[in-house]
């Protein structure tokens, strides 16, 4: 995989001008079964702050193509080119207190089709209680980019010959409260409901061994989510964050890899400024995958896990440091991936030297 990415932006302080930046992003990525894949991007977005009102203009084009894997069937879908234009007016209202952005998402996507989509785009914050608590509101959508190069690095063993296809959420619905109970507790809390065309879903693939296919599947899906942070001071953080999940897939079909909760709880505390210490814990529900039987499928639910991590560092200095990272310390066996065990306990250590 190879990256570029470059931008020029205004940095302007006083009102009267206008802000604006532009942007190119390109990625390249290989494998050993002759696929290549180019995705560039071309970005930007120009601004006009009046008293009251803020204009912003957001405009991108992004064009990928990913060539045929060695043994990948020829077919008319095989080294397709596809593109994704966004164009995304907005006006922000702005108020001492309250604050409301609306606007709308004009999308064009050539992916097997060519379509046209419009998402609106609201965003709305309003204080109960001033620097306490606060009310907020989203309303949107999009067309989320699916290529080899994000399925590859969410799944590195996806099948090289897949034909990729972009997921569409088609209304995304989200509000909740933030705040503070004191100086030292904060909380964030929402519900998120989103429906989508063409969920990006992996599964075990019956033809090549040890590799992934991908099916897409519409529904909608619930979000409940909950974070609450303790701050003792600035040497010492802890977190907890939560999330609860209710899929609804078409023709009742679950949604594989997809687990029913995620817990993460998080801790840093600084030692005079010189040992950091980390320690975290991720907890995965069951979730169900796909299992090929003769003449068809069936769907097998798998336990959920708990694993734990720590991470030491150790600052000599400003430009030197030395580090740890010990992973599953719990010794934890289970499976991200369907019939793909985890690691068990691992560790990683280096130095760090900035100049």
């Amino acid at each position: 995989m190879f990256g570029l990415k470059l931008n020029l932006a205004s940095n302007h302080l006083k009102r009267d001008h206008i802000d604006y930046s532009a942007g190119v992003d390109w990625n390249s990525i290989s494998d050993l079964y002759d696929v290549n894949e180019s995705d560039i991007r071309i970005h930007g977005f120009a601004g006009k702050d009046l008293q009251s009102l803020y204009f912003r203009t957001d405009l991108s084009f992004d064009y990928f193509k990913k060539s045929r894997a060695v043994n990948e069937p020829l077919s008319s879908n095989t080294d397709l080119s596809r593109n994704i234009i966004n164009f995304v007016p907005m006006i922000q209202l702005k108020n001492e207190k309250a604050k409301l952005n609306l606007g709308v998402d004009v999308a064009l996507e050539k992916n097997l089709e060519s379509g046209v989509h419009l998402f609106p785009k609201v965003d709305f914050i309003f204080p109960v209680a001033e620097n306490i608590f606060y009310l907020f509101a989203n309303v949107g959508g999009g067309v989320v980019k699916n290529n080899f190069y994000t399925m590859a690095q969410e799944n590195p063993f996806v099948n090289s010959s897949v034909q990729p296809l972009n997921t569409v959420n088609k209304l995304d619905l989200k509000g909740g409260l933030n705040g503070a109970f004191s100086s030292r507790v904060s909380f964030l809390a929402y519900i998120k409901y989103t429906t989508f065309d063409r969920m990006q879903l992996y599964y075990n693939d019956s033809i090549s061994t040890n590799k992934f296919n991908v099916a897409y599947v519409n529904g909608k899906v619930l979000d409940i989510h909950g974070e609450l942070t303790y701050r003792a001071n600035e040497k010492f953080v802890a977190s907890i964050h939560f999330d609860q999940y209710k899929y609804s897939m078409d023709f009742d079909q679950k949604a594989w890899h997809r687990p029913n909760t995620e817990v993460k709880l998080d801790a840093k505390y600084n030692i005079r400024d010189k040992l950091y210490v980390n320690a975290a814990i991720f907890g995965r529900g069951s979730y169900f995958v796909r299992v090929q039987q003769v003449g068809g499928y069936s769907e097998e639910s798998v336990k959920g896990y708990l694993d734990a991590n720590l991470g030491l560092e150790y600052r000599y200095s400003k430009i030197l440091s030395v580090f740890a990272n010990l992973n599953n310390v719990g010794f934890a066996r289970y499976y991200y991936w369907n019939d793909y065990p985890s690691e068990r306990f691992n560790m990683l250590a280096g130095i760090t030297y900035s100049f």
